[in-house]
C-alpha cells in the first residue's frame, strides 16, 4: 500500500502541475491505460483522492495563487472530464460489487469525496 499511495502521489502532483497546460487528457489517457483490471482500478482510485488532497481538501491552507490554480483545475475538470469520471466509477461498482469489495468501498470513498463539487445530477441519477 505504501507503494501505492506513493506512486499515487506523483501521479496527483503531475496532474496538478500538467492538466491545464500540457496535459488536458489526463484522465482519459490514465482511464486508458489502467483498464478495469483491480490493480489499475486500485491505482487509479488512489490518484483520484490524492488529487482530491492536493485540490480540494478544506483541511489544507492554500495560498491565493494555489486557491486560484485549484479552482481553474475544478473547473476545467466539470466542463472536460467529470462526466467520464463518474462513468468510470459506475463501471468500477458494477464491476467489482460483488468479488472486490475493498475496491468498491475505494470508489464509493472517491464519490464521497468528489461529490461536493460536481454536478449532483451526475450522481443522484435513476
Amino acid at each position: 500500500p505504501f507503494i501505492r499511495n506513493k506512486a499515487a502521489q506523483v501521479l496527483a502532483l503531475t496532474f496538478v502541475m500538467e492538466y491545464l497546460t500540457l496535459w488536458p487528457k489526463f484522465f482519459f489517457d490514465i482511464l486508458n491505460l489502467v483498464g478495469l483490471n483491480p490493480n489499475g482500478v486500485d491505482i487509479y482510485l488512489r490518484m483520484l483522492m490524492a488529487i482530491d488532497a492536493e485540490v480540494v481538501d478544506r483541511d489544507i491552507l492554500h495560498s491565493p495563487e494555489e486557491t486560484r490554480r485549484n479552482t481553474l483545475i475544478k473547473d476545467s475538470m466539470r466542463e472536460q472530464c467529470i462526466p467520464a469520471l463518474v462513468e468510470s466509477w459506475f463501471q468500477i461498482l458494477q464491476t467489482y460489487q460483488l468479488t472486490h469489495s475493498e475496491l468498491t468501498c475505494q470508489c464509493l470513498e472517491v464519490v464521497g469525496a468528489y461529490v461536493s463539487w460536481i454536478d449532483l445530477n451526475l450522481i443522484a441519477n435513476d
